[in-house]
């Protein structure tokens, strides 16, 4: 369902249902997720926010509202964007409960210039090669409590490098505090699209398969 107004706000709403639909990526959803866009992702001010209403995934209940606002160009003209999220709950087939916060920061460092239809050497649009070739780097923190209780704190010490052409991070780190326990940090690498990570505990360190 999408309301429009004139012309915005739009309001799309992605109904699951009230039955486990599985997806193309074999996780079972119901439930409905909202979202409210205010102007196009590109102009400065836009704000996109997402919010859920009875929202499954595999039958973990999630809660909360992420808000994206473009807070258009830094000193070296490229866009930046506040990404935070608000009273983010998911709750366990079990009744156990994760609680989690974050404010970052999102900054478009590659592929500003291209869209999807920006024309090629051809004079050919660029299709999705004028999305995918989009790089982003985040900043920024979180917080909350894990399902045993216990509090933590989640700080990018690093910037993350996102590249739209590989589903995974490709560089930075982030350090992880919890409540009685050691700190630790992930380190994604120096730049190549894999699914390796190298995990910081005190002097001993791991190389970890990251999941899709």
């Amino acid at each position: 369902m999408v309301e429009l107004g004139s012309p915005w706000p739009y309001e799309i709403t992605v109904d699951f249902g009230e039955v486990n639909c599985k997806g193309q990526d074999g996780k079972e959803r119901r439930g409905k997720v909202i979202y409210t866009i205010t102007d196009w992702y590109r102009n400065t001010g836009s704000v996109i926010s997402v919010t859920t209403e009875n929202y499954f995934v595999n039958d973990y209940k999630i809660e909360g509202t992420r808000t994206s606002s473009n807070l258009g160009p830094n000193a070296s003209g490229q866009m930046e964007f506040e990404i935070n999220v608000v009273d983010g709950k998911v709750t366990t087939p079990d009744g156990d409960i994760l609680l989690w916060e974050s404010e970052r920061k999102r900054t478009w460092v590659e592929g500003q210039e291209t869209n999807f239809f920006t024309l090629d050497s051809n004079n050919a649009w660029m299709g999705w090669a004028g999305i995918t070739d989009d790089v982003y780097e985040i900043t920024g923190s979180g917080n909350g409590t894990s399902r045993n209780n216990i509090d933590y704190t989640v700080n990018i010490t690093t910037p993350l490098r996102v590249q739209l052409d590989c589903r995974w991070i490709t560089e930075g780190v982030i350090s992880l505090e919890a409540d009685g326990y050691k700190a630790r940090s992930v380190d994604y690498g120096a730049g190549d699209c894999d699914n390796k990570a190298t995990v910081t505990i005190g002097d001993k360190e791991t190389e970890i398969t990251l999941r899709g």
